[in-house]
């Protein structure tokens, strides 16, 4: 008699002991290593899955061509648009013809997008992220 504590221990040894195998041993150990080819078919199955992950994740991970602009590095539309509409309304009032506020606007926005890479830079430098990292 097998004690009741080993039954709550292992389910699949009392499905054994409780229907005893119709199968003889040769098909047993059959089924056993179909069970086993099985078995390294689908660690080398999840092996395959995994290394495609990891090189997926690699590719991700590759630092961007040197004329990418992140969406970041563009500034929010309103860091601009105000000064913008102040300048195309009081244009006018400060002398500025239509060429003149083309200028002070491509001005404008240049100084803003030149202006937030150098904040990326600083961002990005070593002794910030560390600074970031503390919390």
């Amino acid at each position: 008699p097998v004690s009741l504590r080993r039954l709550d221990l292992c389910p699949l040894l009392v499905m054994c002991a409780a229907a005893p195998s119709t199968l003889a041993p040769e098909e047993l150990l059959k089924k056993l290593e179909e069970k086993k080819a099985e078995l390294a078919r689908l660690k080398k199955l999840k092996a395959d899955k995994d290394a495609a992950d990891a090189a997926a994740a690699a590719a991700a991970a590759k630092p961007r061509p040197p004329g990418y602009i992140e969406p970041s590095a563009i500034p929010h539309w309103r860091t601009w648009v105000p000064a913008a509409g102040m300048i195309i309304l009081g244009g006018e009032s400060m002398g500025l013809d239509h060429g003149g506020t083309a200028v002070a606007l491509a001005c404008l926005l240049l100084t803003v997008f030149l202006g937030q890479q150098l904040i990326n830079k600083l961002e990005n430098t070593e002794w910030r992220r560390k600074l970031r990292a503390l919390g």
